[in-house]
């Protein structure tokens, strides 16, 4: 058997070849400065563009090796499995396009040196976003909602935004062809849950805790209303040869406790997931934070699997924890992203790795939580692929 027929495999819960190795390399290789390119047939570049410009110095010198090589050709050097196109391939698979119902609705954005400036306008009045660039990324400096009455303009906006979306056959194909039998093509939904979209783009953790207890129906409307948006997506994404989708959620039980949880993200994702594995496909859920604890909730929502779920020393969990909390549920990663680093050494890779084997001897596609930071060694991953081949 391939890699692909592997995890094809472990996704259905028949027996395989064996553990598939599958670290997410692309935080390591754009992290140091090495330059990616699409694939042949494949015009469009703003993906691997924003990619290779995203960091502004390499973290760390990179053996001559790996020098002038794509991600792939480095997945293909490596003899280990791709996860997802977007970074690996610069190839992204669902096109997006916003209309406005007046001209009163808009979204403008201007850029004034470092800083970013998002602005919606409404009849009911604005809001504004503040994007801060700094030295490895953009980060949020100022949040839109800050009161009930944003909220009003946020719900006007969403009423009056039509969205709709649109399967790129062509890119998938292209994304297939060079994956090859090294791995699936597998994608994140376009965007997070509603929950997760208002904390993390409109209102902040601080300002969810506030809202949530003072007004908590203006913001449960919001959240039926983007969920009632996101019908379109899922209607298109059902028909799609994607075999795989991923929920791009980054759960971490500081900014989502239990009750919040239960409240206002299990419900959703039920639906979206009993919708997904209905037309015959198989989902994750990113879930890269403190678990401890969400872990009696973790599966409760019917996901296939857990993405980069983190354990100690990174993480809040030990591995049996996870394995006790997760049942059957697939293991994707597991492997805590600094043990790869130079703090830690050869043997305590060793015994993490081979205690994650002996926990999760089937539903497991081995990896690391979350991804191969730019400081970490590369060559521990040839080390672990070494000790998956002599199991």
């Amino acid at each position: 058997m391939t890699f692909r027929d592997d995890i094809i495999h472990t996704f259905k819960r028949e027996q395989s070849n064996g553990i598939v190795f599958q670290p997410r390399l692309y935080y390591w290789y754009y992290g140091n400065g090495l330059k990616n390119s699409t694939p042949e047939g494949y015009e469009n570049q703003s993906v691997i563009n924003e990619l290779n410009s995203r960091f502004s110095r390499p973290f760390r010198a990179v053996h001559e090796e790996y020098h002038g090589k794509s991600l792939i050709d480095i997945y293909r050097q490596l003899n280990i499995s791709p996860r997802y196109p977007l970074t690996d391939l610069g190839i992204g698979v669902v096109k997006i396009n916003r209309e406005f119902s007046s001209k009163n609705i808009k979204e403008e954005i201007f850029v004034e040196g470092s800083k970013t400036f998002v602005k919606i306008s409404t009849p009911v009045g604005k809001i504004e976003t503040v994007l801060e660039k700094e030295e490895n990324g953009t980060r949020i400096a100022e949040y839109p909602i800050k009161t009930n009455r944003d909220l009003k303009v946020l719900k006007c906006f969403l009423e009056g935004t039509e969205i709709s979306y649109e399967f790129d056959h062509a890119a998938f194909d292209i994304a297939e062809k060079e994956f090859g039998e090294l791995g699936v093509s597998q994608f994140n939904l376009p965007g997070k849950s509603p929950f997760q979209t208002l904390l993390i783009n409109y209102l902040g953790f601080e300002n969810t805790v506030y809202a949530i207890a003072d007004y908590p129906d203006e913001l449960e409307d919001i959240m039926n209303l983007m969920d009632c948006k996101n019908d379109s997506l899922f209607e298109e994404l059902l028909s799609t040869p994607v075999e795989i989708w991923n929920f791009g959620e980054n759960i971490d039980a500081n900014l989502t406790p239990p009750d919040y949880f239960e409240k206002y993200l299990i419900p959703y994702y039920r639906k979206r997931v009993a919708q997904l594995q209905g037309a015959g496909k198989f989902c994750h859920i990113h879930m890269d934070g403190s678990l401890g604890p969400l872990l009696p909730l973790i599966n409760k929502s019917g996901f296939d699997g857990i993405e980069a779920p983190t354990p100690k020393p990174q993480g809040d969990v030990t591995l049996e924890e996870l394995r006790n909390a997760m049942g059957n549920t697939i293991m994707l990663d597991g492997i805590p992203a600094v043990l790869f680093t130079d703090t830690y050494s050869l043997t305590d890779l060793e015994m993490c790795v081979t205690r994650i084997l002996e926990l999760f001897p089937a539903n497991l596609i081995l990896g690391v939580s979350d991804e191969l930071p730019p400081s970490a060694d590369i060559e521990k991953i040839k080390f672990v692929k070494e000790l998956l081949e002599a199991q």
